[in-house]
């Protein structure tokens, strides 16, 4: 069996340690590890690893938050870089020591940039995917390696489509890695942009139609605002009937323009996440309600 080709690794959330789990499982040395400094959390302001160097520590893998080191690093024979949601701009220069395979979570030129999963599902797309792309200055316009394609649940949020597309990545990313790199095909149809999720993304406007609402709360965990203080919607569904508009009654039901929304899983502000019915009872209210 030939030997496996050596990889540099740069990524920083959850999402990228499965990928790099996969690549470590499947053999292949891990030169380096490349991931953002670590940030400080919590009251104490205690420094706290990134997941992906959390995760090179508990492998034993050399860990940097240095993307200079990759200038002096002595680059194996044959390595390739693998980036996976790194957060940061990579210099051309660096670009050029190593050929640069970028996992990106949707089905290219669909929702380049930083937000494709919540885009996705925001749009109302009824499927999206992940790409695994030759890095170039660009911003995720490179050409394509292999891409796979999967439908978006419609009760689907984007922490759920973000970990399901990154174990497709992972599995993808080492098929691609299992021989010589193959030729790439060039990315084709209309592009558009995933820019950022904003603060009015997050905010719930209860004068938008059911479904738009609905995806709302599934890309972003939006939000709204009930006697005054803010209101994590974790999960919803939509129950149909008509409900007096922008007012919650006694079972969580917000209307809508064309129906109205129940909400099942919420977190108060400055509270743990909880059923939407112990929110409730622990209002102490006259309802109906006005929101938002």
């Amino acid at each position: 069996m030939p030997d496996k080709r050596p990889v540099v690794f740069l990524g920083t959330p959850v999402a990228a340690v499965a990928v790099l789990d996969a690549i470590v499982s499947a053999g292949h040395p891990v030169a380096l590890v490349v991931s953002r400094a670590d940030t400080r959390r919590g009251r104490g302001g205690a420094e706290s690893p990134s997941p992906v160097k959390a995760r090179a520590l508990e492998l034993g893998l050399a860990v940097t938050d240095r993307l200079d080191d990759l200038r002096t690093l002595a680059v194996p024979p044959h390595a390739v870089a693998v980036v996976v949601a790194y957060g940061r701009i990579i210099p051309v220069d660096i670009l050029a020591l190593m050929p640069m395979v970028n996992v990106h979570f949707s089905l290219l030129p669909r929702w380049r940039g930083a937000a494709p999963v919540e885009r996705a599902i925001l749009a109302g797309d009824a499927e999206t995917g992940v790409c695994i792309m030759k890095m170039e200055e660009g911003l995720d316009t490179g050409a394509v390696y292999a891409r796979r394609t999967t439908p978006i649940s419609v009760t689907e949020n984007a922490a759920e489509l973000t970990q399901r597309l990154a174990q497709m990545g992972a599995s993808l990313m080492c098929e691609v890695l299992a021989g010589d790199l193959p030729d790439p095909v060039e990315q084709a149809g209309e592009s558009t942009y995933a820019q950022k999720i904003t603060a009015a993304d997050a905010l719930i406007d209860w004068t938008e139609p059911t479904e738009l609402t609905l995806r709302r709360i599934r890309a972003v965990t939006a939000h709204t605002f009930v006697n005054g203080t803010r209101l994590r919607v974790l999960r919803a569904e939509n129950v149909g009937q008509a409900g007096g508009q922008s007012l919650m009654d006694g079972n969580g039901v917000v209307g809508t323009p064309d129906g109205a929304v129940r909400l099942l899983r919420v977190q108060p502000e400055g509270r743990a996440a909880m059923s939407a019915a112990d929110w409730i009872r622990g209002l102490k209210s006259q309802f109906p309600l006005p929101v938002g």
